[in-house]
């Protein structure tokens, strides 16, 4: 298989289409072959030694070691300026900082590097990549037993995850349910890589099911559970385990659903 390297910006690169941060050396291996290894810990081996004519770089193949590792070298790597103080009046000491999945360390140009511990509970430290994470998706609601229960006109989602703590807020507007609803509703939460433990906190904001539907917000809770695998939100009323069927009228332009919880993530 050949090693396909393509830059994708000053700072990024990618190989089969797996991106990495210009971090790496490309080394030259006996008279034909190329390693390619990070800057500053050699154990990290990114491309064991190959020759050079199963290796591309931004779609060119090049006839020599030699050759490959001089477009190469700075498809990998890029010196990142950092922090600069005085070096005893003999110049500056260039800092670049290192991110790793159970450390930091800030490369020093001068003198000896420096380990910076990720934080924990007795420690202070870094905060571990993914620690915060936010973004926006498009909910939506169904039936356990249609996926094409109801049409949405405007359907928005937005989440926070800090740490183990995932928050959600969920708005729909304009929903009209299809047909007779003869199974329970729910609303599909967006798919993170991780699973809850629990959930707590989730409110119905607000809930009116158009013209001639009639039920009132503090008579369903919203309760999140998994589906096939996925965390959903399901209804529950009042005082019961039972799982409600939400009948939205079939012509209403004003009808809505407001939502917002809270998960522990495992």
């Amino acid at each position: 298989m050949i090693a396909q390297f393509q830059t994708i910006d000053d700072n990024n690169f990618k190989i089969n289409g797996t991106p990495y941060f210009k971090v790496f050396i490309a080394k030259k291996v006996g008279n034909n072959s190329v390693q390619v290894v990070c800057a500053y810990d050699s154990k990290l081996e990114l491309l064991k030694p190959t020759h050079f004519s199963d290796v591309e770089v931004n779609g060119k193949v090049y006839g020599s070691a030699d050759e490959l590792i001089l477009y190469l070298k700075d498809v990998v790597f890029r010196m990142r300026d950092g922090g600069s103080g005085g070096d005893g009046g003999n110049g500056a000491t260039d800092l670049n900082y290192m991110a790793f999945y159970d450390k930091g360390i800030v490369v020093s140009s001068t003198g000896a590097d420096a380990v910076v511990p990720l934080a924990n509970n007795n420690n202070a430290g870094l905060l571990k990549g993914g620690f915060l994470q936010q973004d926006f998706w498009i909910p939506k609601i169904r039936t356990s037993q249609n996926a094409d229960a109801y049409n949405v006109v405007v359907s928005g989602g937005s989440y926070k995850i800090i740490g183990d703590v995932f928050h959600y807020r969920i708005a729909m507007k304009h929903i009209t349910s299809k047909t007779k609803i003869n199974s329970f509703t729910y609303i599909d939460l967006p798919e993170i890589g991780r699973e809850f433990e629990e959930s707590t906190n989730s409110t119905l904001e607000q809930i009116f099911l158009g013209s001639g539907q009639k039920i009132s917000k503090i008579h369903l809770t919203p309760q999140i559970t998994l589906e096939n695998g996925k965390m959903v939100i399901y209804f529950s009323e009042a005082g019961s385990l039972t799982f409600s069927k939400l009948q939205f009228s079939s012509t209403s332009d004003n009808s809505i659903l407001r939502l917002s919880g809270t998960i522990f993530l495992e």
